[in-house]
């Protein structure tokens, strides 16, 4: 498959395709481009290693992207809290991105993965300017996922994800209005301290304990499909004016 042109998620809005690494990328594995232009190989496979990058790597310091179409799965902690210049990560054909993988990595701000299905824990928390993202394959999300980044709920798209974890978007202060209209079961405190203004879930079945914790900008919320609701579910949503809700509905 050729990934050119402009990758648009479900608002129209643009999102570069792969046309910018395409040339140096010879389909070996792992390639990282540096401040100075210059682009390596890094890893030979499709399965990159946990850990590649150690902790404070000189290797790290100036890439400002890490690309590859051959890659599949992307390892455990593989940049780990590595505080350098790296802004794009762009892998067409990754499936799997595990647990703290990009995990604050806080200067990355576009991530092309559009056909990844699963998301470990922290994998890209942290990522403070990170605001886009389309992920049609996904089906599973981890905890932590989005903690601490700028993404907008109008710039993600996810339609496969049936469970949000546990403080998946927890301090997501950019959020404002999101549509998930697959997810059937949101776990406690999932948007804890969140910038959320509105929520489409037209299939939840389940709301978990403070799932809206303090999401003082959520104004309206439509649960009319929920048939149960946790404890302190609203706790702390000064603004929420409007809840269309199940009659007999369990909290």
């Amino acid at each position: 498959m050729i990934y050119s042109g402009w990758f648009r998620n479900k608002m129209g809005k643009p999102i570069p395709g792969y046309e910018e690494f395409a040339p140096y990328d010879k389909g070996e594995g792992l390639y990282g481009k540096y401040s100075d232009g210059s682009v390596r190989l890094l890893y030979r496979g499709d399965t990159v290693p946990d850990k590649f990058f150690p902790h404070g790597s000189s290797v790290f310091e100036s890439l400002t992207a890490l690309f590859g179409k051959r890659v599949k799965i992307l390892g455990s902690s593989l940049a780990y809290q590595q505080q350098g210049m790296l802004t794009d990560i762009f892998f067409p054909n990754v499936e799997v991105i595990k647990e703290s993988a990009f995990q604050g990595c806080d200067k990355v701000s576009r991530v092309f993965i559009p056909k990844v299905k699963e998301l470990g824990n922290f994998c890209l928390s942290g990522s403070k300017e990170f605001r886009f993202l389309s992920i049609p394959e996904c089906t599973k999300i981890g905890w932590y996922t989005f903690t601490n980044t700028s993404i907008q709920g109008s710039s993600l798209f996810m339609p496969k994800v049936v469970i949000i974890p546990r403080f998946a978007f927890e301090h997501c202060a950019s959020l404002g209005a999101l549509a998930l209209p697959s997810v059937r079961y949101i776990d406690r405190e999932a948007f804890r301290h969140s910038g959320l203004t509105s929520i489409e879930i037209k299939a939840v079945g389940t709301l978990g304990e403070q799932v809206f914790f303090r999401c003082t900008k959520l104004t309206r919320i439509d649960i009319s499909t929920a048939t149960s609701i946790g404890d302190e579910c609203f706790l702390g949503c000064a603004a929420l004016k409007h809840i269309r809700c199940k009659r007999g509905m369990k909290s």
